[in-house]
């Protein structure tokens, strides 16, 4: 969780545009008297494209609590077997794919609107 809420932070930081689409999209639904809910979520589209693209751009990995041994590799206690592995993968197969996310390298949630 703290490693979405970083990567989110990071986003936020880097693409202030981002942020305020995002914050006027909050305001236009919930107004300033409340927070938003989860009820919130089918009226936040471009706020839901954000956390869809968080976990696009940067996913988050599990760390272990104890060493392990991929394929002959060490993976030592403390690093994300996730990270390692997985994400590696996905983000060369899957993630980074142009084909399947243009611009991978860049922060857009907009192209998870109007997707299934």
């Amino acid at each position: 969780m703290v490693s979405a809420l970083m990567t989110f932070s990071l986003a936020c930081l880097l693409h202030p545009e981002t942020q305020k689409k995002a914050q006027d999209e909050t305001d236009f639904v919930t107004g300033r008297e409340r927070l938003p809910t989860f009820e919130d979520r089918p009226r936040l589209p471009f706020v839901d494209g954000i956390c869809n693209e968080v976990s696009r751009w940067m996913p988050v990995g599990t760390s272990r609590s104890e060493d392990n041994v991929y394929e002959g590799y060490l993976v030592p206690k403390g690093v994300s077997w996730y990270t390692v592995v997985v994400t590696t993968f996905l983000r060369r197969a899957i993630l980074d794919d142009p084909a399947v996310y243009p611009e991978p390298d860049t922060f857009k949630p907009e192209r998870f609107l109007n997707s299934d």
